[in-house]
């Protein structure tokens, strides 16, 4: 082991690992980065002057990671430079869209919720119905209404945990657009949410 030099070579080597990616030429660095995601594009941005020059340069990066991540043709855009603001865009568009998604599900939960609730009113009032002395009350009749409530009271209680679940997803996925649309810069939002 020399003097001034680390026990264990690995530490060297990990400590050195960004150091290389930087000291590659330009074509290799652009190659390499065609195959990172969007989300690791603004994070590699943000690590130091000469990467951002880089990717600011050569934003077709971005048109790759756009196409990559949402399989569909990119957007059309006026030039080169736009391909960031349309990979953020496509990105909040994409968080937005599930969480217009989540609502539907959750209120279509509610909605059968208030439809169970409403049958089981009309049981009991079948039930007090039947069971009026003018109508003489038939065990038979009284087991098929009783049967029914408990069908309905099944099913009332798996959708009231899948509504549960509904709102839970949908407060993540308010939380997640909160999240990314506080970290976009503010000249970039109204054109993410356009």
């Amino acid at each position: 082991m020399l003097r001034g030099q680390p026990f264990f070579p690995c530490l060297q080597e990990s400590r050195s690992a960004g150091d290389r990616f930087v000291t590659l030429p330009s074509e290799l660095q652009l190659r390499v980065l065609e195959q990172v995601q969007g989300s690791d594009l603004c994070a590699v941005e943000a690590v130091c002057r000469d990467l951002r020059q880089l990717i600011g340069k050569n934003s077709h990066v971005y048109q790759s990671a756009l196409s990559k991540e949402f399989g569909a043709a990119p957007p059309l855009v006026e030039d080169s430079s736009s391909w960031k603001a349309a990979y953020v865009q496509t990105v909040v568009q994409a968080r937005l869209d599930a969480l217009e998604g989540q609502r539907g599900v959750y209120n279509t939960l509610k909605l059968r919720l208030a439809e169970l609730d409403d049958l089981l009113e009309q049981a009991d009032e079948v039930k007090a119905m039947l069971g009026s002395p003018e109508m003489g009350l038939n065990i038979v009749m009284d087991t098929f209404v009783g049967d029914m409530e408990q069908d309905v009271l099944q099913q009332r209680w798996d959708t009231s945990e899948e509504l549960m679940t509904a709102e839970a997803d949908m407060q993540m996925l308010q939380s997640d657009v909160t999240t990314l649309l506080a970290r976009l810069p503010r000249c970039w939002r109204q054109v993410a949410i356009a």
